[in-house]
């Protein structure tokens, strides 16, 4: 099967699932440009999957939080609820983990529609979230599809 995104194509065997992702990263705070490192200990980020699924934006979620305790992190779901969202059904998790030693916050969103689900997350380091979240929340409600003109 032959899969796009923009100008990238690769075939790959009929059995795999599509994961794409796309990761959006905040640039770091010292005007660097942003890589691994700087990244990782610094800003925030906002990562968007697709999924092909009928789970409920509930299923998703729990098996999400259940790969992460897989990945040996300790992961803290601190509140959940439903979200709202002009794409489809969707439900949120605010989770705590640690990550290389840091305390992340990070809000996951699922959101579900017609056979297809989309996992977004908007993370920042625990000592920042308070000032981003907002900025954070805003970037996941936009979520919307595109309008050619």
């Amino acid at each position: 099967m032959e899969m796009r995104h923009g100008g990238l194509a690769l075939d790959i065997p009929e059995t795999w699932s599509d994961f794409s992702t796309l990761l959006f990263v905040a640039p770091s705070r010292d005007d660097k440009l942003p890589t691994a490192s700087s990244v990782g200990h610094g800003g925030e980020a906002v990562s968007v999957t697709f999924l092909v699924s009928d789970q409920k934006p509930q299923e998703i979620l729990a098996a999400h939080s259940t790969s992460i305790e897989e990945a040996s992190l300790e992961v803290t779901v601190l509140e959940e609820g439903p979200f709202e969202s002009p794409l489809g059904s969707a439900w949120h998790h605010l989770q705590r983990l640690v990550l290389a030693g840091q305390p992340v916050l990070q809000i996951v969103v699922v959101i579900s529609a017609r056979g297809l689900a989309i996992v977004a997350t908007a993370a920042a380091p625990e000592v920042i979230f308070p000032h981003c979240r907002q900025k954070l929340m805003g970037i996941l409600r936009s979520m919307r599809t595109s309008q050619r003109a």
